[in-house]
This record gives structure tokens, C-alpha cells and sequence, in this order.
């Protein structure tokens, strides 16, 4: 990769703040300098073609015969839907749903998948206010009767089955647990998914999807970036709430659960773990522990800054390309010994 003057002309300033620590700076033009002869294209130049073009781009993925046609299925078939189990029976339907919540192929999951759709949710703010008072547990068990009636009636647990949350709450990754919000099929079955603007939603959420694996096909890491730079600010403010704002503080077990959901999604975790090199033999160590390696790395406060999220992208994908460079540097080093 050559990287001439302009380039690192525009980044020579950019400084990224690690943790918490505001003295803890990097400076991105002596880390691009490192890179010099990682690769023949950068990552980063890569996500700025995306970034620059992206919007033409996917208009003419939007128009391709393959996403025009899953697109007309959809609006076509949703309208004729009269249950919430005929979204899941029919495979083509469900799949569309699927990728265009952002959770990708379910045909290996479904169970799993119609059980986090179709069960009552809680927001995640809200969720951390239940807890700190005292109507459910941590581990999202009602305290007492009393609580779980209060809870049943709020439309925050089935009155089937009242005794805890339900799975999208409970799993690690919040994808499962944003698609349910946004769908709300627990309480209003079919209304919400088969209104106008619902499905003027899944299908542009579609459109995404489709033209972001088109990104991946060029680039995985320019794709992770993608990814990153467009969910980690919301992620992060669905927690927090208000907290934060006019010099409040973000409490700790609201930090410890912005720590999980970043833990809980797969993409997010490894991009921060990239940009702060945490090894990737963490991932085996207990979640706990896991939750206070990344704490110490985050800043949560400002992942919701759209200056310091950008920084931190960039941050990424020099990392990636300085990684790939010296994992073929060793590669080629230990060849030598075949």
C-alpha cells in the first residue's frame, strides 16, 4: 500500500481517545506510516470510496433483478399473511424478514428465531429501570407477585408465562431483542408488520443489507467498519437513555450492560477488540471478566459522539491492515523453515 502526502496530510491530527483516559491519545499519521506496505489497497481508502459513493451504489444494487424481485415478494405476499406463524412457515417470507432485520440467514435458527420475535420485550433502558427498582432481578426474574402483575399488565411479560423475561431479552446479542421491539408481534400480532410504513421500513432495511453484503464480497473489514460506524452510537444511547447528559453520570450498571450488548454482538466485539488489541483469547475467558477487560478499554460516554465514532473507524481499519500485514509477515517468516 502506498500512501502519499494527501493522505496523510488529512489524517496527521486525528487523535483518538483510548478508555476513559483523555491522556491516553494515538496519533492515526504515525500508525498510517506503519501501514506504508501493508497492502495494495487500504482498507481505509476502501471504506472512503464507500463512503463517498455509496449512496449511487446502492441504488444500482436496489435495482438488480435479484433484490428487485425478493423486494416485490414481500410487499406482495406480507399483505396476504392472516397469522403471525405463516411469517415463519413460509421459508422465502421468513427469510426476507430475517436479513432485513439484520439478523441474516435463520433457516439453521428458526425455532429460535420465531421464539424471539413472537415473545414480550422489554427496551433495554427500561429494562436496567426494573431492575435498579426492584420489580426484576438481574437475571430477569419478577421480585413478587406483586411485581410480575405490574410487569404483566406494562405488556412486559407473557400472562402465559409470566415467570421470566422473555428469550430476546435474554440473549447476548440485542439484534434479536431490537427486531422484536420493532415488530412488536406479542402485542399487536400482524398490525405493525403489515402497515404501510412497517414495510416501507423492512424493505429499505433489505436494500441495506443486500448492498452491505456486496461491501463484504469487496472488503470484510470495510463492512465490519460499516457496520460499526452506523450501530454503535445507537446501541449505546438505547441503554444510556438520558444518562450522560448535562454532566450526569452514566451509572455503573448501566456502563456494565452497554459492555454485554457490545460483548453480545459479534461485529461490534471484534471491531473493538481490533482498535484497543485485545487478543482474541479473551473471548474464552468468563464473561465477567470479559466485561472488565472491554470497561477499561470503552468510553462509553463518548461512543455516542459522531467525531469520536469516525475516529475510531479509521482507528479500526489501519489496525486490521497493520494486523493482516504481520500476519503475512510471519507466514512468509515461517515458510522459510518448510
Amino acid at each position: 500500500m502506498t500512501i502519499n502526502s494527501s493522505v496523510l496530510s488529512l489524517f496527521s491530527n486525528i487523535q483518538v481517545n483510548s478508555g476513559s483516559n483523555s491522556s491516553n491519545i494515538i496519533n492515526v499519521s504515525s500508525v498510517l506510516n506503519d501501514a506504508a506496505d501493508a497492502t495494495q489497497q487500504s482498507s481505509l481508502s476502501i471504506y472512503n470510496y464507500y463512503e463517498a459513493n455509496g449512496a449511487n451504489l446502492k441504488k444500482s444494487n436496489n435495482s438488480t433483478a435479484a433484490v428487485k424481485a425478493s423486494v416485490s415478494y414481500f410487499e406482495n405476499k406480507i399483505k396476504t399473511v392472516t397469522s403471525v406463524n405463516q411469517l415463519f412457515s413460509d421459508p422465502k417470507l421468513s427469510s426476507f424478514i430475517s436479513e432485513a432485520l439484520g439478523l441474516g440467514d435463520q433457516s439453521q435458527t428458526q425455532a429460535l428465531f420465531k421464539q424471539s420475535l413472537t415473545g414480550y420485550v422489554i427496551p433495554q433502558a427500561t429494562y436496567q429501570s426494573l431492575i435498579s427498582s426492584g420489580l426484576l432481578t438481574s437475571n430477569g426474574v419478577p421480585t413478587s407477585s406483586t411485581a410480575q402483575a405490574t410487569l404483566i399488565k406494562d405488556g412486559y411479560l407473557d400472562p402465559k408465562n409470566p415467570t421470566k423475561v422473555s428469550v430476546a431479552n435474554q440473549l447476548s446479542n440485542t439484534n434479536y431483542l431490537n427486531a422484536a421491539l420493532q415488530l412488536n408481534l406479542a402485542t399487536t400480532g400482524l398490525k405493525t408488520i403489515q402497515s404501510s410504513a412497517t414495510i416501507a421500513t423492512l424493505v429499505s432495511q433489505y436494500q441495506t443489507y443486500s448492498f452491505e453484503n456486496t461491501v463484504a464480497a469487496k472488503s470484510s473489514t470495510v463492512e465490519q467498519a460499516r457496520y460499526f460506524a452506523t450501530k454503535i452510537s445507537a446501541t449505546v444511547a438505547a441503554i444510556v437513555g438520558t444518562q450522560g447528559k448535562n454532566g450526569t453520570a452514566i451509572s455503573a450498571a448501566t456502563s456494565t450492560s452497554v459492555v454485554y450488548a457490545i460483548l453480545g454482538d459479534k461485529t461490534l466485539r471484534d471491531v473493538i477488540s481490533t482498535i484497543y488489541n485485545i487478543p482474541a483469547s479473551e473471548v474464552v475467558q468468563p464473561i465477567t471478566s470479559q466485561e472488565k477487560v472491554f470497561a477499561n478499554k470503552i468510553n462509553i460516554q463518548q461512543l455516542t459522539n459522531p467525531k469520536f465514532v469516525s475516529q475510531l473507524t479509521q482507528r479500526f481499519l489501519i489496525n486490521s491492515d497493520l494486523n493482516a500485514q504481520s500476519s503475512t509477515q510471519t507466514n512468509g517468516v515461517l515458510s522459510l523453515f518448510n
